[in-house]
């Protein structure tokens, strides 16, 4: 028999505290090499500051972070990059100017690589040009980022983690504001790099339906400890989505010639949750 590989990434017994409030209690989960995991739950379970502690932006009070069974905490910054790359919300949330062009803006994803002072060489150039022909943003390449749509914006942010050669990409919801057809572009580009290229992927996301069709790990926190740890075909049902989410939901099957059977969750309208015109609520 097969010795099992270890974990790409184990997080064990986390806990943050900022402000004297308990924000991760415990949280320990771990993923394998090519894992899709979707980090889900209410808000303020503490997700956003899951991936934070992860990145090294707020520290730790307790616990461990193992990357390939080193200790993350003894990753210097560059070498630390050259593992994890993160993709946040909105490139709006960056402090990088509406004038840059997208080229230059994907070429500093290569900082884990480049030497001070010293010129990209061809390697970092072949890369850039890899990472937006991968996300299919190759003829943006001379626009300014003031120029893109949310979605352009988004796939570019995409395009700069990829040009750091990272074996794991966290995203903190990367569909936030945009429509339906962006938000299945993203969600698209993200299973292909899983599927085809073998990226492992953390991805923190509201949609529990994205989450079904595209993760094959769930990790579920409420009240900053973790509910769900487990394969999304355990994880994404109706009971154990009440327990994280205090709300009843459905599962639903479609099937079609395209896309074959299908699983969707439903939130329940829930009879308790429905007050009265007396108990200052509206009928339905």
């Amino acid at each position: 028999m097969s010795k099992p590989s270890a974990p790409l990434l184990r997080a064990t017994s986390i806990q943050v505290r900022l402000q004297n409030q308990t924000i991760l209690k415990d949280v320990s989960f771990q993923m394998q090499a090519g894992d899709f995991m979707a980090v889900i739950g209410p808000n303020g379970a503490g997700k956003s500051t899951l991936v934070k502690a992860l990145l090294g932006l707020i520290p730790i009070a307790g616990g461990q972070f193992m990357l390939q069974e080193q200790p993350l905490s003894t990753f210097s910054p560059k070498a630390k990059a050259r593992h994890l790359a993160y993709v946040p919300q909105s490139i709006a949330a960056t402090a990088f100017s509406d004038a840059q062009r997208v080229w230059n803006f994907v070429m500093m994803g290569r900082y884990p690589y480049l030497v001070p002072l010293a010129a990209p060489q061809a390697q970092d150039r072949q890369r850039v040009e890899q990472a937006l022909r991968q996300t299919g943003t190759s003829p943006l390449a001379e626009r300014t980022l003031g120029s893109l749509s949310g979605g352009e914006r988004q796939k570019v942010m995409i395009a700069a983690a990829l040009a750091q050669q990272p074996e794991i990409l966290v995203l903190d919801e990367p569909d936030t504001f945009l429509d339906p057809k962006n938000q299945q572009e993203i969600l698209a580009l993200l299973s292909h790099l899983n599927q085809q290229h073998g990226l492992s992927i953390l991805c923190v996301t509201h949609d529990l339906n994205s989450a079904t069709h595209y993760a094959n790990r769930i990790l579920g926190l409420k009240l900053g400890a973790v509910l769900l740890n487990g394969s999304t075909e355990e994880s994404l049902n109706p009971e154990p989505l009440e327990a994280l989410f205090d709300l009843p939901f459905l599962k639903l099957a479609t099937s079609d010639s395209a896309t074959g059977l299908k699983h969707w969750l439903v939130p329940q309208r829930n009879s308790a949750s429905l007050h009265s015109p007396e108990a200052g609520g509206t009928t339905p």
